[in-house]
């Protein structure tokens, strides 16, 4: 699966709201300083996968925190003419009674929030909006929490699945391209006379270019320039060069490129004078007995066109079962059904915007049909990221750091980024959830392929 949503938005616990009814009141205990601590919690249902608590701490509690921050205070304290730990009380108070408050307040919603989502076992998807609090030393301190919530999901057999994927055969033309493409790896140029200049030669060149006044703006001796086809910038120049003999030598003139190195002649036209030295062709070696060993690790011509074949073959297996994984998800987004949490949907949803509007044109609008489309495109994304992430835990399949580090290495690679650096990069943005995520999702994939009824078309 394509980009999704983050871990703190898929994790794997369930809610836990008591009994049918919307609203579900119980009290719980908080342990502090030995001593238990009776708080009412009310949870109500505001919407799909949207909570509501309503919380009310005792007045005891507030009164100790209180008392606690003011003796952490006490210590520390610097005032002319108290020691540290024996200033009195109406002088910190006078001083410090402000920040108490304040710290007080973001110590008890703190605790008791952290300690009413384990007690009803609600997993946010994303950080609550609280609302403000009046705060009163003497009183209880009430606060509400809104929140969005994992979705609660009763997993269906996903076992036996059914599959239908392309039947592996390799063609003689396949192993041939394959071939093609060792040679063009392997293809050295040899020089050639007799002939003119023509387009799929690579032409060794001395050149000049200067201002139409004749001032000197780049020279290059013995370069190398191949004669390609095709529209280019420079596409005019490489057409004069088509049909030139050796020791032969031609005037252009040309506009120099917007992103010419030397950026005060960007954009000027200019002449280009150059002498044509020599002639090379490409040649592709023929596939021998020869050839073969020359690459290293085979004896025989036989024994690379196997090796080709093995390639080939594996490189049709990986994409049966990307096939086969792609059915697997439709599947399970066609099967399921259940609230999904908005902000989940709408962030899918607004990166599939982003990826479309740079596919199609930045300044092209999509229209409604393409953001419906879309718009299902992340609801059932969402949908198959959850039913995934609970198959997981019920099969019990993690990633190990062992797994996780070899696939930061290889990634780093493909971008040619330091392993350290990109490492860090992905834990400072929280990238390495979401990869620890997508390495998950491809190993339940891979599970419940294994486990699929999967017939050859």
């Amino acid at each position: 699966m394509s980009e999704r949503s983050s871990g703190v938005e898929r994790n794997l616990a369930k809610v836990d709201v008591v009994g049918s009814n919307p609203i579900a009141r119980s009290t719980f205990l908080s342990i502090q300083s030995g001593r238990y601590i009776l708080a009412s919690v009310t949870v109500e249902s505001i919407g799909p996968c949207k909570k509501r608590l309503n919380i009310e701490v005792p007045v005891e509690y507030v009164k100790q925190e209180i008392e606690k921050i003011y003796a952490e205070i006490a210590r520390t304290a610097k005032i002319p003419g108290f020691r540290p730990g024996k200033v009195p009380r109406k002088i910190l108070e006078s001083r410090y009674k402000n920040d108490v408050y304040t710290e007080t307040q973001k110590r008890v919603v703190s605790h008791f929030y952290e300690s009413s989502l384990k007690e009803k076992k609600l997993i946010p998807v994303r950080m609550p909006s609280i609302e403000p609090i009046k705060f009163d030393p003497d009183q209880p301190l009430a606060f509400t929490a809104e929140l969005e919530v994992a979705p609660i999901i009763e997993l269906k057999n996903y076992e036996g699945i059914k599959v239908k994927v392309n039947k592996i055969s390799l063609a003689d033309d396949e192993v041939n391209s394959y071939l093609d493409r060792i040679r063009e790896q392997q293809a050295v140029l040899e020089a050639v006379s007799g002939r003119p200049a023509a387009y799929g030669d690579f032409l060794v060149v001395d050149y000049t270019i200067t201002d139409l006044k004749g001032k000197l703006i780049e020279e290059g001796k013995e370069k190398l320039m191949f004669m390609q086809k095709g529209e280019s910038p420079i596409g005019h120049v490489i057409s004069a060069l088509d049909g030139m003999t050796i020791d032969q030598v031609k005037k252009v003139e040309t506009t120099l490129p917007d992103n010419y190195q030397k950026k005060e002649f960007a954009n000027q036209k200019a002449a280009l004078e150059i002498k044509l030295l020599e002639i090379k062709e490409k040649v592709l070696p023929e596939v021998t007995d020869d050839f073969a060993k020359s690459l290293g690790k085979f004896e025989t011509k036989a024994d690379l066109v196997e090796e080709i074949k093995k390639a080939l073959a594996e490189q049709k297996k990986v994409e049966q079962r990307r096939d086969g994984a792609k059915q697997i998800e439709e599947y399970l987004a066609d099967q399921y059904r259940f609230d999904l949490p908005q902000t989940v949907v709408d962030a899918e949803y607004n990166a599939l915007i982003r990826n479309a509007s740079q596919a199609e044109d930045d300044a092209k609008e999509l229209d409604e049909k393409q953001k419906k489309e879309l718009r299902k495109q992340a609801s059932d994304r969402v949908t198959v990221s959850y039913v995934l992430a609970e198959i997981a835990e019920k099969e019990k399949i993690s990633v190990t750091e062992k797994e996780l580090d070899a696939h930061i290495r290889v990634t780093a690679a493909q971008l040619y980024v330091k392993y350290e650096k990109f490492k860090a990069h992905l834990e400072e943005t929280g990238g390495i959830y979401r990869l620890q995520e997508r390495i998950i999702e491809d190993k339940v994939l891979d599970f419940l392929y294994s486990k699929a009824r999967v017939a050859e078309k």
